[in-house]
């Protein structure tokens, strides 16, 4: 997570994620996916296996973290928000998949689409990590 935003979005103090950090969030997925899938393998991690994935936004107010979490319920994702214990002023959005395959195409959908839907509700996609669940 990124501790200081662009200028642009300084002149606009009720945004918290910039149209620059959205655009290099989603850039950076396909990377941040094939490392963790060369990682996954080294533990043993099949294609096509079954993972379920926990994953995380950030944002600056409470009503943006329920809005984002609300919206995530309604498509049938397990997820809280709830103010972090380390940094007092962010809200953080956590939430987990159910089983899908272990499928870098998927995966990259996926990623994709997570950063866009939080930048719809002024979110920071921040990450996601993956548990296996052998067959």
């Amino acid at each position: 997570m990124k501790s200081s935003k662009s200028s642009s979005q300084n002149s606009n103090k009720l945004q918290f994620i910039s149209k620059d950090d959205f655009e290099n969030n989603l850039e950076s997925q396909n990377f941040k996916i094939t490392r963790t899938l060369g990682v996954m393998g080294d533990f043993n991690l099949k294609a096509k296996e079954k993972i379920e994935i926990d994953f995380f936004f950030y944002t600056d107010t409470s009503e943006k973290a329920q809005e984002l979490s609300n919206r995530l319920k309604k498509l049938n994702f397990e997820a809280s928000w709830h103010k972090p214990i380390k940094d007092h002023t962010l809200y953080s959005v956590v939430c987990w998949t159910d089983k899908m395959e272990n499928d870098e195409e998927l995966l990259t959908y996926w990623a994709k689409f997570m950063c866009q839907l939080g930048y719809k509700f002024d979110c920071e996609f921040d990450g996601w990590g993956m548990v296996s669940y052998p067959e």
